[in-house]
């Protein structure tokens, strides 16, 4: 059996109008129907299959194994086999599966046969969903590393301002030293501006030295090259967007594949 039935549920029972042997495979909560077989084959007394109000004669449940349990689900009809009645049984394509009192035969490797075909076909038409949980982390990541970078460079650009803050008071104790003949305050001065030239030049020394600009080229390369579609087949980038944009648009505007 092919894995992609696994986990799914098919019912089986009478189509309602022309009586043929009708079944339904569910796949993400929707029915996708198909009848087996000719008009009016299959006897009234095998319950009719409705599959929006999931309703049947009878029921087979592939779980994750691919075991395949065979299910009773009308208690007025019958379900048998190899010829003995069963409520509930595990089966495989080789047992023999009669419904109704009339023993109506199903074709088990027909059903399953086209079952597999009909959920290959969703499947594949339809959008894949992938976890973007990690696009979160690596959002608040490269956020959070960028105003790392700023605050340091915030801190460079403050040594700059301390030498022009120095030679200005330096500057007005000079003036008052020259206009009350204060020597001794021309002293103050001088040290002022050696705090000053010493100042500007460790700023001077910090700037060269400073990564913040290739550490913002480095963080976005990094995050260019992991905030992308988690969609292998697409992988594109999402830079364009934030990860609150991506959390409503619910879909990769590329690819068209299903955020969760």
């Amino acid at each position: 059996m092919n894995t992609n039935l696994y986990g799914k549920t098919i019912l089986i029972g009478r189509e309602q109008d022309q009586g043929r042997l009708y079944v339904c495979v569910m796949v993400d909560g929707q029915p996708y129907s198909f009848p087996i077989g000719n008009p009016q084959s299959v006897p009234n007394t095998v319950s009719r299959c409705q599959p929006k109000e999931g309703k049947a004669h009878c029921s087979i449940e592939v779980d994750g194994k691919g075991r395949m349990l065979l299910t009773n689900l009308k208690t007025q009809n019958v379900t048998y086999v190899d010829g003995n009645e069963v409520l509930k049984k595990y089966i495989d394509k080789f047992n023999r599966v009669t419904l109704g009192c009339n023993q109506y035969t199903m074709d088990l490797t027909t059903i399953i046969d086209t079952a597999t075909k009909i959920v290959a076909k969703v499947e594949k038409l339809a959008p894949k969903s992938y976890s973007i949980s990690h696009l979160e982390n690596v959002w608040n990541s490269y956020n959070i590393r960028n105003e790392e970078i700023d605050k340091e460079q915030v801190v460079t650009n403050l040594l700059f301002r301390i030498p022009f803050i120095f030679s200005a008071i330096g500057g007005v104790v000079t003036g008052i030293a020259k206009a009350n003949g204060m020597e001794s305050l021309g002293n103050i001065s001088l040290v002022l501006t050696i705090i000053g030239v010493i100042a500007l030049l460790y700023g001077s020394y910090k700037s060269i030295k400073s990564p913040a600009a290739k550490a913002k080229k480095e963080n976005l390369t990094d995050f260019k090259n992991k905030y992308v579609c988690p969609n292998p087949d697409c992988r594109r980038k999402l830079t364009n967007f934030d990860f609150e944009e991506l959390q409503k648009i619910k879909k990769c505007p590329y690819c068209g594949c299903i955020f969760k």
